[in-house]
């Protein structure tokens, strides 16, 4: 749900997307009778016949799959009303049951205004009746009858291939005349006013008869800016059951975040400047679609006073969502790009978000040059290892087909968008991720709960209703036990041995020692909020989608970042001392792990930290003669001098696992196929807040000052002298095999 944001001047130009998505969702509309007195409607010069062509034409071939809405949920006879909107006569479909009070709307065309385009939209939202239609009254007018409508609209812009959303109270009268107050919020806090009136299910309006699009932010007193208001909200499910326990809050504003009690309420606590002309308060609960009502700062609520508590009536419906995974189910392709004619994808409007997991090694997890390697050779030397890669590397392809073999198969085999906000929960944290690990909650593609192809996202926060995502609101995607789900567990656990990953119990150990407080979970720390930026060093709202003004600090990262030196820095203290005393040079250098909350460096045995320590004086390098060091091959320390970057067994230390039983000290790390049991391994790597020192004496020559130079280096698979050896072959796209942590010279 992300979209850059607008320019002011553009904002109410563009129908395929931001504002005349808004438009498009509610706008537009007037009634033929000219609205009232002052009212003056927005009207802006035609583009050109070929151009108004081309947008119809992309309605039809990107739209299409789209135009589909859902009855309201609810029961009773569901009762279908047609209306034209606004000067273009657009065309709209509201379905309501009149017994449950529920409504949904649909609506499409095309924009012949210039900066215009095709646009579709769906609605959905509540009745309130004050005559004419009543529930169960069996009244047959071809017209609604007087009564309220509050409804939250979502569009799609055919054009650009984007989207909007917001929320509008459409008021209607016995001659089936309506009025729409509605706000897009491309443009926060601008209000706008139209009408419409009810047509024939073939019958068509004249364009420029009706009118629409007329400013009516003035028309709205705010609420005092500085003023606290304070509202009790309760959370039902559709049928009316309480749904304690659900996330409640205004709209685009986390600080005012408060849990339903057993009774299902909730109160909610917010500045006037917050939301001054209408409040949207939604809602999530575990197993159930987000929601939102909205009030407006005309419709006083009881108790609607500064420093008071409003006690409604006021609430928030839910619907429950079938939790049964349908592998039936399509990934939804997270380019934008892959398909010019579908309307939607993730990178489409969450382009920030899809750019930084591009450009992360979740998006190549399933063709990864080492994990390709280690995985081939587990098949040669232990075949009767579980073959359990594909749940975590390739789990796109594992969970459409538990059966077939490893093969690069592209993102959609890969951990991408779709398929982690398809995780319901985490089961046994020690399979591999789809193998067992991770429970997906794939929709019924054939369900018609709701528009579109994507149906439903899980995700940590309760107050997106983008309709044509269906997001859920989750707590599990805040909280470490979701990454466990692939960064714990698999291989060998079943025979009492090392599993291939204990990052998550590593990590679980160090947060009970943190307290509940203190403790910060993998997503803090790995997926970062506010750090995405511009070039010129702006910070950018990744979810930039205009209706929810959410803050940059609000919303995580997805570079995952993990092995990088910027990220390391933070991770690994490294500090030197030098002594010189009797011609010799002693350098003690310590490292310590002051900010992963987890083994440095964590995750499969294949990776290890080098800590390099070398000498020298003027460019002549310095022979160590004694002292501790990095052993990295068999053999013994050379006898000549090592430059920096020869890792030929150097001064300093290894923070890696080996095997118990290499005699000659040299790093080789144990196969995690194999069975290894504790005593068998000797694990060198650095628990939270340990440390690990390096005493390197070399031999000096003459007087001149000598210098220390420390590097700190990461390293994937049995490298031996550098990267040069590595074994695999290495795509373009693969992470370097050796990334330079640090240097230091002292």
């Amino acid at each position: 749900m992300s979209l850059p944001r607008r320019p002011r001047e553009a904002s109410w130009a563009v129908v395929a997307g931001a504002v005349l998505g808004l438009v498009g969702v509610l706008t537009a509309w007037s009634c033929g009778r000219g609205g009232s007195g002052g009212e003056q409607d927005e009207r802006r010069p035609e583009t050109t016949p070929a151009e108004i062509q081309q947008w119809t034409d992309e309605l039809a071939k990107r739209g299409t799959p789209w135009f589909g809405f859902p009855d309201p949920p609810g029961n009773g006879a569901v009762r279908t009303f047609h209306f034209a909107l606004g000067h273009e006569a657009y065309r709209m479909e509201l379905r309501m049951r009149p017994e449950s009070g529920r409504v949904t709307l649909g609506i499409r065309g095309i924009d012949r205004q210039v900066g215009g385009g095709g646009w579709l939209a769906f609605a959905e939202g509540r009745w309130q009746s004050d005559g004419g239609l009543r529930n169960g009254d069996g009244h047959s007018s071809p017209y609604p009858g007087r009564g309220v409508a509050r409804v939250s609209w979502s569009c799609l812009g055919a054009k650009l291939r984007s989207g909007n959303d917001g929320v509008a109270r459409l008021t209607f009268d016995d001659d089936g005349r309506m009025s729409a107050l509605y706000l897009g919020y491309g443009e926060p806090e601008v209000w706008t006013k139209a009408y419409a009136r009810v047509v024939g299910e073939q019958e068509s309006v004249p364009r420029g008869e009706l009118k629409g699009q007329i400013p009516s932010t003035p028309s709205l007193a705010p609420l005092a800016p500085e003023g606290r208001f304070a509202v009790r909200v309760r959370v039902l499910s559709m049928d009316g059951r309480v749904l304690p326990g659900a996330l409640v809050q205004l709209k685009g504003h986390p600080e005012t975040q408060a849990v339903s009690d057993p009774d299902g309420w909730a109160e909610i606590h917010f500045r006037g400047r917050d939301a001054p002309r209408a409040q949207v308060f939604s809602a999530g609960a575990l197993g159930h679609q987000n929601g939102e009502t909205v009030v407006f700062s005309d419709e006083r609520l009881p108790g609607w006073v500064a420093g008071k508590v409003a006690e409604g009536p006021l609430e928030i419906r839910l619907e429950a969502i079938d939790l049964k995974d349908h592998p039936t189910y399509r990934w939804q392709h997270p380019a934008p790009d892959t398909d010019p004619d579908s309307l939607q994808s993730c990178g489409t409007c969450h382009k920030w978000h899809y750019d930084e997991w591009h450009g992360s090694r979740h998006a190549r997890s399933a063709h990864n040059g080492h994990v390709a390697y280690e995985h081939k050779r587990m098949l040669e030397v232990a075949p009767e290892a579980p073959d359990d890669c594909r749940g975590c590397h390739q789990p796109g392809d594992a969970a459409r087909q538990a059966g077939g073999g490893w093969a690069p198969r592209g993102a959609l085999a890969s951990v991408h968008c779709d398929l982690c906000h398809k995780v319901h929960h985490v089961a046994d944290v020690r399979e591999s991720g789809v193998f067992g690990s991770l429970v997906l909650a794939r929709p019924d593609p054939a369900a018609p709960t709701r528009p579109g192809g994507i149906h439903r996202v899980f995700g940590p926060v309760a107050d997106v209703t983008y309709a044509y995502m269906g997001a859920s609101w989750n707590p599990l995607y805040a909280a470490s036990h979701y990454c466990a789900g692939c960064h714990q567990g698999g291989g060998r656990w079943r025979d009492e041995a090392y599993p291939k990953l204990d990052t998550f119990s590593e990590w679980r150990a160090w947060a009970a020692e943190q307290g509940p407080q203190k403790a910060r979970s993998c997503q803090d720390c790995h997926m970062p909020a506010g750090t995405t930026r511009a070039d010129d060093g702006r910070v950018l709202d990744q979810l930039a989608w205009d209706g929810l003004h959410r803050q940059p600090e609000q919303v995580h990262g997805h570079r995952f970042q993990g092995v990088d030196a910027v990220f390391a820095a933070k991770a690994l203290d490294v500090k030197v001392e030098r002594r010189v005393e009797g011609g010799r040079l002693t350098a003690t250098v310590r490292v310590t792990n002051v900010g992963a909350g987890h083994l440095l460096p964590t995750g499969t045995w294949s990776k290890h930290v080098l800590v390099g320590v070398w000498a020298r004086q003027g460019s002549r390098w310095l022979k160590q003669v004694d002292g501790d060091r990095a052993w990295t091959q068999d053999g013994e320390a050379p006898a000549e001098a090592l430059a920096a970057g020869d890792w030929r067994n150097p001064g300093g230390l290894v923070l890696g696992v080996r095997d118990a039983g290499e005699r000659s000290g040299a790093l080789r790390q144990p196969d995690l196929w194999f069975p290894w049991r504790g005593d068998e391994v000797v694990d060198e790597r650095l628990k939270p807040g340990a440390s690990r020192q390096a005493s390197c004496v070399f031999e000096l020559e003459g007087a001149e000052e000598a210098q220390v130079v420390v590097r700190v280096i990461h390293r994937r698979g049995e490298l031996g002298k550098g990267p040069a050896q590595m074994p695999w072959r290495a795509a373009p796209y693969d992470e370097p095999p050796e990334v330079l942590w640090m240097e230091v010279v002292r």
